[in-house]
């Protein structure tokens, strides 16, 4: 998770500015792409391997679907911040998904939904300050 949110922020510049014709930045993106992949599939199939987020869900799909969910949310928070002039459109994923870790409580212990929910407020809290910057300068 530490590693994609840079992996997409510099994605999203690399195809927006960059030199899309760079042999070693595509193949660097390739790579990157494909570990992501791989992660996301392997947790997929078999969770199990993930010893602490198989263990901390309750045993219920949706439940276990959450961290998917929440990959998909950095994924498209970020995209947005990179190509969409209105700032608050990333902040909708966010908000949608603090929301939805409030009301579900998708993990067994309730400090990590609490850890979760904060993490989440605060980026909701960093995001609407970029959103006052863009708006109020």
């Amino acid at each position: 998770m530490f590693n994609l949110t840079y992996f997409v922020a510099c994605s999203v510049l690399l195809f927006k500015i960059g030199a899309k014709s760079n042999p070693l930045s595509l193949s660097l993106f390739s790579i990157q792409a494909g570990i992501l992949i791989y992660l996301i599939i392997k947790f997929i199939f078999h969770p199990y391997n993930f010893k602490y987020f198989w263990n901390s869900f309750y045993p219920k799909k949706q439940a276990m679907n959450h961290y998917l969910i929440y990959i998909s949310v950095i994924i498209l928070s970020v995209i947005s911040i990179g190509t969409i002039t209105q700032s608050f459109v990333a902040l909708i994923p966010y908000v949608f998904m603090f929301i939805y870790t409030l009301i579900y409580k998708p993990y067994k212990d309730p400090k990590d939904n609490n850890r979760s929910a904060f993490n989440m407020f605060v980026t909701c809290l960093l995001i609407s300050f970029k959103v006052y910057i863009q708006y109020y300068p």
